[in-house]
């Protein structure tokens, strides 16, 4: 059965959302998390104002809800938040809680 999937990127500046399906809800999630890697990347690369939050959703069921932290120097953390984001895709291979 297919399922719909978005990733909803908010900033001091603006709200992106990023719509797709899947033949089934696994495969949707799987989809859901390689979009919030890459508008995690995205971020990293860019001139975006703020911390970034990202709410992941398959069929209207939040996935994950992602705050972007701060480093040592006060600048948003992109890399803890996609490492958030593989630690929660490692959980569902192996059927353990990402935390």
């Amino acid at each position: 059965m297919t399922a719909q999937w978005s990733l909803t990127a908010t900033t001091t500046r603006r709200v992106d959302t990023v719509i797709g399906s899947a033949q089934d809800h696994e495969v949707a999630v799987t989809a859901v998390l390689a979009a919030a890697l890459d508008a995690i990347d995205d971020a990293r690369t860019g001139l975006s104002a703020g911390l970034p939050r990202y709410e992941l959703r398959v069929d209207a069921e939040v996935v994950a809800l992602i705050q972007t932290g701060t480093d040592d120097a006060g600048h948003p953390n992109h890399g803890e938040a996609a490492t958030l984001i593989q630690r929660i895709e490692t959980s569902r291979c192996m059927g353990v809680a990402p935390y």
